[in-house]
């Protein structure tokens, strides 16, 4: 029975590193282990749509435009305010030539216009938006463990199969 048990465990942990290593394929990874990466994801991929507007309703509309409001501030070096993003639009979509040597030669960009509730638009610009949705979102520390998880459920499958 012992046998039969340890096999099944390492099944099941095997798998987990399977999916853990596969995440770019197999989505529902992320909405399990990172949620809040998983929805400002789904977010930023509607947002390479030129006049796609992304509303307070939405469903990663809080993690993406915490996110822009961050970066739109650090940037400036300006304490965030504590006024509330209620609609981000895409005005416009492409690829940026940067300059800096040691940079990426293209980078993504996203202009957009970010309504508030008692204040004007403000219109911006944001550079590799998924690259820092990823920085900021994707900080579990299982997915660094994924080859350890996958080896591990192995060596209970081998395990397993000698008791």
């Amino acid at each position: 029975m012992m046998k039969y048990v340890v096999g099944f465990l390492g099944v099941i942990i095997t798998i987990c590193g399977f999916a853990l290593d596969n995440a770019e394929s197999l989505k529902f990874t992320y909405r399990i282990i990172a949620p809040s990466y998983a929805k400002a994801m789904i977010e930023a991929d509607k947002m390479y749509v030129s006049g796609f507007t992304l509303r307070e309703d939405d469903i990663g509309f809080n993690e993406v435009s915490e996110l822009i409001q961050r970066e739109l501030y650090s940037a400036s070096g300006d304490p965030i305010p504590e006024v509330k993003i209620t609609q981000i639009k895409t005005i416009k979509f492409g690829l940026h030539q940067a300059l800096s040597p040691g940079a990426p030669k293209q980078m993504d960009f996203i202009e957009v216009e970010l309504s508030f509730r008692n204040q004007q638009p403000l219109t911006g610009d944001f550079r590799d938006i998924k690259g820092k949705i990823k920085e900021a979102y994707l900080t579990n520390t299982l997915f660094q463990w994924k080859t350890i998880i996958f080896g591990t459920g192995i060596a209970l499958v081998i395990i397993g199969l000698f008791l």
